[in-house]
């Protein structure tokens, strides 16, 4: 499966985010509030240009009541019998942005799904 390019990822995203939000009647200004952002940020991550932190995301998740991963727009389809560690770690660096993640943080997340794997 081939990934979407990245503005298409935080576009669907954002999509994502407001739906939910809207679905439960949550303003933008409220949600801002929660996350101690600007309600201009949240225009912003709605429209796909605020790129959330994973910390964000499941902020955001628990303010909806919803479980992270339906706000997620591509799901990894990953077979556990044939995935070795390497292949992940290979597919998941190629979508970690090194603007947005210090060594350490992409060490964190490659070790996790290195057990996710095991």
């Amino acid at each position: 499966m081939e990934l979407p390019e990245i503005e298409i990822f935080y576009n669907d995203l954002g999509e994502k985010i407001k739906v939910e939000r809207l679905r439960q009647r949550i303003s933008q200004e409220e949600l801002a509030n929660y996350l101690g952002l600007t309600r201009s940020s949240i225009i912003n991550l709605e429209k796909g240009r605020h790129r959330p932190s994973v910390y964000q995301l499941l902020q955001i998740a628990a303010m909806l009541n919803i479980e992270y991963t339906k706000l997620i727009p591509v799901a990894l389809n990953i077979n556990r019998n044939t995935t070795t560690n390497t292949e992940l770690k290979e597919k998941v660096q190629s979508m970690l942005d090194p603007r947005e993640f210090d060594d350490n943080a992409k060490n964190a997340v490659l070790d996790f799904l290195s057990l996710l794997n095991k």
